[in-house]
Order: C-alpha cells, then structure tokens, then sequence
C-alpha cells in the first residue's frame, strides 16, 4: 500500500499494479460486481507496521476472474497457478489487482487475465522479487526495484529483533 500511496500522491498515471492479496477487499470487488463502483480498504492487514496501514480507494470493478490460470511466461511455463478470486479495481489512471491469495507476479499472463496488456501501460508494479525479469524484462525500458516496506522487506534493521546475537551482517557492517 505503500507504493499505491506514492504513485497516487504523486500524480502519475498509467500505472497497472499486481497484486495486492486482501481477501476481503476481493470479496467486496466480486460482490459488487463488473462495473460497479466499490469502496475497499486495501492491504496493510498483515502487518501494519511494516507494510503500512490499509489505504481507502473508491473506484470501479473492471474485471472479475476465479484466478486460476496457466502459466505462458518463461517460469513454470504450463503449469497451473491460483491468485483466487478475484478483480481488477480501476481508479483515475491506476489499475490494481486485488487477490485473495498472495501470488507473486512474474509472468504478463497474471496481468492480461484482468483485461491489462502489460506492453501498453506506463508504469507495471510487481510484487515480486525477481522472477518476474524473466517475462518482464523484455518489454521494460527500465527496472526500478522498490522496497515498499512489507514482511519481505531486504531492509532488515526496520524489523525489532529480540533474540539475535549481535554484530550480525547486514546490520552491523562494521
């Protein structure tokens, strides 16, 4: 939610986002319907003090799916995955998957499932570490990595460790 946060704040449109795994925003988003407008309070459920708290969007339901695909990209090609239920939440120049399940995204099936063709958007925010390089990379005019904060963060020292001998590496370089 961080990173929504950002982009939204900063104005920057044509961005697609995949995938936020907040089952009850899903659930909201499926019961609304295809062309609805829903209310969600999105991600920051986990953990809110690491991935921020949840950010309240208002936008439309774009697109529905079970989430169930076959893979075609250049990881597990042909192999069965599952995002669950699903939708895609359109906002003002954002479009966001919001999944029940925690999938990372590494191949552009996992966006054109929801109607987003990754080639023809400006700004395509994966979560993920890196697999999705594979599939993306070629299409990328650049690879930004962003740490937005999360339970996955590589920043370790924001985590409150307790029984960790110390000096340790990589929070004590010295």
């Amino acid at each position: 939610t961080n990173l929504i946060r950002a982009l939204i704040a900063a104005g920057i449109k044509g961005v697609a986002v995949g995938a936020i795994a907040d089952s009850d925003a899903a659930a909201a988003g499926l019961k609304a319907g295809i062309g609805a407008t829903v209310t969600v309070d999105l991600g920051g459920k986990k953990d809110p003090r690491f991935s921020g708290t949840p950010i309240r969007l208002i936008g439309t339901v774009g697109a529905v799916s079970d989430g169930i695909y076959v893979r075609k990209g250049k990881v597990a090609n042909g192999t069965r995955a599952n995002m669950g239920p699903s939708f895609r939440l359109d906002l003002d120049g954002m479009q966001i998957i919001v999944a029940t399940y925690a999938t990372p995204i590494y191949e552009r099936e996992q966006f054109r499932m929801y109607g987003i063709e990754p080639e023809r958007v400006n700004i395509l925010a994966c979560k993920a570490m890196n697999h999705f390089r594979a599939d993306f990379e070629p299409i990328g005019r650049r690879l930004i990595y962003v740490d937005a904060g999360g339970l996955c963060s590589l920043n370790f020292k924001q985590f409150p460790w307790k029984k960790l001998r110390r000096p340790i590496w990589p929070l004590d370089l010295s």
